[in-house]
């Protein structure tokens, strides 16, 4: 009798114990239905996302509307204008004021020989859109370079066209806000491509390396580059113009006499001055055969060395030719609080 109880009771867990290994098999296959379940649903979900991209380009329809009007903008101008296909020169075309609408600078007239750096055109420099179509401005001088030069300062994208002399070039900017605007700075000499960003520098050119008395008017050509910026308090381009300062205040921002130390005593000064970038700019004169020359240091304070005309920095101090002006744009000039002892500082002209 206790035998045949065990079996049974035996019997009772096997079956228990099967009927929890079934479950336990039902439950992993419900699982797995609903992992593949899901695997399949964010399949579908990928591909139509996928399809969805493919059929949306990612430029706005409007913009690509506007690089198709090319052809309109071109024929317009030259309607406008009555030349002949050949006669256009250059013709820069790119949605200049970020509005989504494209306009164009075309330069139009004849080529001429090459001078210097390239071809001159010798004719007009015309602004269209799909509204307007007129006439800035026509050549001066031999006529404007054969292809323009573009910049972006402060956001505002510039189209430059530089008009050659036989001495220099002279660079006339434009920009795009409501139609074509020239810059302030425009004409004001030649710009350097800029190396830094939300800065450039203007090569202006002059006749100030001596005074012959026999002539009685300054002669010597030299060039010189002047320093902007793009002042964001300000949102505009401002120029780094000049604080007159005094020797005292030299030595106090350079840490030592300076002008002890490449000043002669046959040398008279004629002004320092200290722009907003850290130079330091000397201008002095002498006395030789009876010529009046007159010459300059440039002393960067804030990286303690001098540099030439031009930027580059000097190992030692060099002299530089003709007067430094302290703006060549006294319109968008920025004159600098120069720290100095006591109350030895003025500002610029």
């Amino acid at each position: 009798m206790k035998r045949i109880k065990v079996s049974k009771l035996c019997g009772v867990l096997l079956g228990v114990l099967l009927l929890c290994a079934c479950g336990g098999e039902e439950e992993e296959e419900t699982t797995a239905r609903e992992h593949v379940r899901e695997e399949r649903t964010l399949e579908k979900e990928e591909n139509v996302k996928e399809e969805k991209e493919e059929a949306e380009p990612e430029e706005p329809e409007e913009v690509e509307k506007a690089e198709d009007g090319r052809d309109e903008l071109l024929e317009k101008v030259l309607k406008k204008s009555g030349a002949a296909e050949d006669q256009l020169q250059c013709f820069e075309y790119d949605d200049f004021d970020n509005d989504g609408t494209y306009e164009a600078f075309a330069l139009i007239g004849e080529k001429m020989d090459d001078y210097g750096d390239g071809p001159v055109v010798e004719g007009a420099l015309w602004f269209v859109t799909a509204d307007k179509c007129e006439q800035l401005a026509e050549t001066g001088g031999m006529g404007y370079r054969d292809t323009a030069r573009t910049m972006e300062i402060g956001g505002t994208n510039y189209v430059m066209f530089d008009e050659i002399y036989v001495t220099e070039a002279v660079t006339r900017v434009w920009y795009v806000s409501g139609g074509a605007k020239e810059a302030v700075f425009s004409g004001c000499g030649n710009v350097a491509e800029p190396t830094e960003k939300d800065r450039f520098c203007i090569m202006n050119s002059s006749y100030d390396a001596f005074l012959d008395p026999d002539m009685g008017m300054p002669s010597g050509h030299t060039w010189k580059y002047y320093y902007f910026f793009y002042n964001s308090e300000e949102g505009e381009v401002n120029e780094y113009a000049g604080t007159t300062i005094d020797a005292a205040t030299v030595e106090y921002l350079c840490g030592r006499d300076l002008l002890a130390e490449i000043m002669s005593d046959s040398d008279t000064i004629d002004g320092i001055f200290c722009r907003g970038n850290g130079h330091i700019v000397i201008n002095y004169e002498y006395n030789e055969g009876g010529t009046v020359n007159f010459e300059h240091y440039i002393y960067d304070f804030t990286e303690g060395h001098y540099v030439d005309d031009y930027g580059q920095e000097l190992s030692e101090a060099e002299a530089q030719l003709g007067t430094c002006a302290s703006s060549i744009c006294p319109f968008i000039a920025s004159y600098p609080e120069v720290p100095g002892p006591g109350d030895m500082v003025w500002y610029g002209e």
